[in-house]
């Protein structure tokens, strides 16, 4: 069984152009998992679940989390607009935040971490502590930048 490794990342096209660069693995050693905005919003959510089936059946050895730098970020506005013309009224965000479903608040949930850096580490943490994950398994981080193809790992 070919030993993979799994990249976590978002879905922009120019990014995912650079994951050989940084891998140096063959397609067929690669398992990409793509996350909107490269976030992983929960320790037990559907994301983390799949890691770790795919360490278990898929035979993954390594993970990379990347994340695109010149990603722009969402505003609140904007999600509260969108959410408005798909037919989410301001009633229903309030009664989710008054029980708490989503932690913080939902808006924040949905427009995700923010800085890409600060994602990238909370994500490998999540990774990293996780009781179902192996400790030995090696979870690394990169930053790319699309406009200039420059690779940041992150420690």
């Amino acid at each position: 069984m070919i030993k993979k490794t799994l990249i976590i990342t978002g879905f922009n096209e120019k990014m995912l152009q650079s994951i050989p660069e940084i891998s140096q693995k063959s397609t067929e050693e690669l398992l990409i998992f793509n996350s909107l905005g490269e976030v992983i919003s929960q320790p037990y959510g559907c994301l983390v679940r799949d890691i770790i089936l795919a360490i278990n059946f898929e035979n993954v050895v390594e993970i990379y989390v990347i994340g695109d730098e010149k990603k722009s970020s969402i505003s609140e506005e904007e999600i509260l607009i969108r959410l408005e013309k798909s037919g989410v009224t301001k009633q229903v965000i309030e009664t989710l935040d008054y029980i708490n479903s989503v932690g913080d608040s939902t808006i924040n949930w949905l427009k995700g971490p923010q800085v890409t850096r600060e994602k990238i580490k909370r994500n490998i943490d999540i990774i990293k502590k996780h009781p179902l994950i192996p400790r030995s398994l090696p979870v690394k981080g990169f930053i790319v930048n699309t406009e200039t193809n420059e690779i940041d790992m992150i420690s």
